[in-house]
């Protein structure tokens, strides 16, 4: 059985899934850019989107881009939902918990702070 679906099956189907994840998110994740100008602000460490990337990446959390490892989304310290980009394209965005944010302060920021003698340098 081979099931065909036109462009407006589909649009409907991911603006479904979009109303769907946007309502069942957390309305206290942050994104990665949000949640590095948190952490400069609090910990002097120069980490916007890019460098919060990098470093994560660097300590194995990210795998290539973006994208937590399995294991951390299982932990639910990350959270991917889609954004719209136009009328015919959505994209995955990953949100990083509350649950995710504290956990990323006490195993990385705090340890790199003190190794760095609270030096306000790019993490990475």
């Amino acid at each position: 059985m081979k099931f065909e679906i036109d462009d407006l099956q589909e649009k409907f189907v991911l603006d479904a899934i979009n109303f769907y994840l946007a309502f069942s998110r957390s309305k206290d994740s942050l994104s990665l850019s949000e949640a590095g100008s948190l952490i400069k602000s609090q910990y002097n460490l120069n980490l916007g989107r890019n460098n919060l990337s990098k470093f994560l990446r660097n300590k194995g959390v990210f795998t290539s881009g973006t994208e937590p490892r399995s294991e951390y989304l299982d932990r639910e310290y990350f959270e991917r939902i889609l954004v719209k980009v136009n009328d015919n394209m959505h994209k995955p965005k990953i949100l990083i918990t509350p649950k995710g944010f504290q956990w990323l302060i006490k195993e990385y920021i705090e340890p790199e702070v003190k190794r760095r003698g609270g030096n306000n340098e790019k993490a990475g």
